[in-house]
């Protein structure tokens, strides 16, 4: 501002001298000239005093004169206008600068408390990095990079508030955007297994509870029960173990040998199973030709395969079983008792052939149709027909095999063997979707102080079915077996793919002894395939895609269990007895 100033005041100076030149030049004739300072203000006394006699000039020259001064004059105001303008500009900046400076004293206080809660969230931040490396570290899901680039979630956070000094992390909670990539994720959950981290669904606690107690999902827990008994502990410390101790002794050199062990040998008993059901056809007389047919339904089928292949002891059941019957017809009672002892204790399900069995080997009465015996004799006389050697000895031995297995582990392991072993079976109440017809029941009743009562009520139906089918056809144990089979899977309370395997491995015993024709066969195979795909069909989409399809595989479970019944009952129908063979 103040070098404007000079610089308007030097313009005035220019236009005093001008305005005495033209003054000089017009009024006293005098020609133009440059002077000094000194010179001008001489000019100027001169010009006043001679003012008064020399008026008259050139009236051009004069004009010019005054036109040129208006100029100079007009210039000189805008520059004045310039100055005051600017002048007030300096001062609305000086006041802005003033305010901006209240600003900065402000933002600078604030910028403080910032800088502190910035510190805050930094050392927070990092914890938490520290945090996220060590679960990193600690938990492999061993998923590939690219599938973990794809996953996309909705939203994550941690659940509950920090509490300072807490001896583990806040539990992480994702929403998955694609199911399908949830249950990736989910499934290889199992490779955390021995870390304090672990992958599992987020249900409310009243559902948490509900399912720690009623609906325990199996987790590899064969191969958890070897670990622990290799450490000297209890295989039932993993919550989901329902087997019995000596099938993770079976597996321990899953650990120290190699974790393909146990599915060696599965498949080596499933390879047996096969070869007691030829050894069972060939004392029945078939032919080769046909008996190596039969054994190849076993043998070559795709079920047995994979569920023996993935780890899963059906089929040393199957060779239990089959070993048992084998026995029994070649007359061996003693190895067939000890077979049969076994198997009751490492699956309980066939105690259903305990009946078949003691009246297959009780003693024949012969009563005529014609006999007007009292009620109460025929009563004594059919108990005492149990009262002989062979049935005593199958009893004493069977039943001490099972005792003397079920005493040392009750030794070992005290109630939590039996309770999860054998009275689990008894209230278990499971409400994942399954082939039983009272899932949904039992899924809608979960709360109901009653649903105890129609768990156990559910076992009224094969009750009666076994006993009557046990008393029908006891004289053929393995006709008879097959039949209690498979009643018990198609009604029980639970029913999965790998509980199938139960009956199948009987099936060949009775193929031969069928009436219907190959055709017929095939099309009641095509028909008991069709109900699994009507089941599984809805199924898929509430594992896959999440859709609400519970009464729907209820129905497809409802539709199977018809096609079972009427496949059964084919069964019996075209089946043509066979006279057994008798011990020497």
């Amino acid at each position: 501002m103040l070098c404007i100033l000079e610089h308007n005041e030097e313009d005035l100076a220019s236009l005093t001298d001008f305005i005495d030149q033209c003054f000089d030049r017009v009024v006293m004739g005098k020609p133009k000239q440059t002077s000094t300072p000194a010179a001008s203000s001489q000019a100027k006394r001169q010009r006043n005093e001679d003012s008064s006699g020399d008026i008259s000039s050139p009236g051009n020259d004069t004009t010019d004169v005054l036109i040129s001064i208006d100029k100079k004059l007009s210039s000189f105001d805008a520059r004045l206008s310039l100055v005051e303008i600017l002048h007030k500009e300096f001062q609305a900046l000086r006041e802005s600068l003033e305010f901006s400076q209240k600003q900065v004293e402000t933002l600078a206080t604030e910028n403080a408390v910032l800088r502190e809660s910035v510190k805050s969230l930094t050392e927070g931040l990092t914890r938490v990095s520290e945090e996220n490396k060590k679960m990193k570290e600690a938990t492999h899901l061993k998923l590939p990079e690219e599938t973990v680039g794809n996953i996309a979630f909705h939203r994550v956070h941690r659940l509950g508030g920090r509490k300072p000094g807490a001896g583990r992390p806040r539990p992480i909670v994702a929403k998955f955007v694609n199911y399908k990539q949830k249950e990736q994720v989910k499934s290889q959950g199992r490779e955390l297994q021995d870390l304090h981290y672990a992958v599992n669904d987020q249900f409310p606690r009243e559902i948490l509870d509900r399912r720690r107690v009623l609906f325990p999902i199996r987790r590899k827990s064969i191969a958890e029960g070897a670990r622990a008994v290799i450490a000297g502990g209890s295989p039932y410390k993993r919550s989901t173990y329902r087997y019995t101790p000596l099938l993770a002794w079976l597996l321990t050199p899953n650990i120290y040998l190699n974790t393909v062990f146990g599915k060696i040998v599965f498949i080596v008993c499933d390879v047996g199973s096969g070869m007691i059901i030829y050894a069972i056809l060939r004392r029945r007389g078939l032919s080769c030709q046909t008996t190596h047919s039969v054994c190849s339904l076993w043998l070559l089928n795709p079920l047995p395969m994979g569920v023996s292949s993935r780890g899963n002891a059906e089929s040393v059941m199957a060779a239990l079983v089959l070993g048992t019957l084998l026995c029994l017809e070649a007359g061996h009672m003693v190895w067939a008792a000890v077979l049969y002892g076994l198997s009751v204790h490492v699956k309980i399900y066939p105690i259903t052939y305990v009946l078949p069995i003691m009246l297959s080997l009780r003693t024949q009465q012969n009563t005529r149709a014609d006999d007007k015996t009292a009620t109460w004799r025929k009563c004594f006389g059919l108990a005492g027909s149990f009262i002989n050697r062979q049935l005593m000895l199958f009893a004493g031995v069977s039943g001490g095999v099972f005792l003397a297995l079920t005493a040392l582990f009750y030794y070992m392991y005290g109630w939590q063997f039996l309770k999860e072993t054998y009275f689990y079976h008894l209230s278990r109440r499971d409400i994942r979707h399954n082939f039983s017809p009272y899932f949904y029941m039992l899924y809608l009743t979960a709360d109901s102080w009653w649903s105890q009562g129609m768990g156990l009520a559910a076992f009224l139906p094969q009750i009666f079915l076994l006993l009557a089918a046990s008393w029908t056809f006891h004289r053929d144990v393995s006709f008879t077996c097959f039949l209690n089979t498979a009643i018990f899977v198609s009604f029980n309370k639970v029913c999965t793919s790998q509980y199938f395997l139960w009956y199948l491995c009987l099936l060949p015993l009775v193929i031969p002894h069928l009436s219907f024709s190959i055709r017929r066969g095939l099309f009641l195979l095509l028909l008991w395939f069709v109900g699994q795909g009507i089941w599984l069909a809805p199924a898929y989409f509430l594992e896959f895609e999440g859709y609400n399809c519970f009464f729907l595989i209820w129905l497809a479970g409802l539709i199977f269990l018809l096609i079972n019944s009427f496949i059964l009952i084919e069964i019996i129908t075209h089946y043509k007895p066979r006279q057994l063979l008798k011990a020497d």
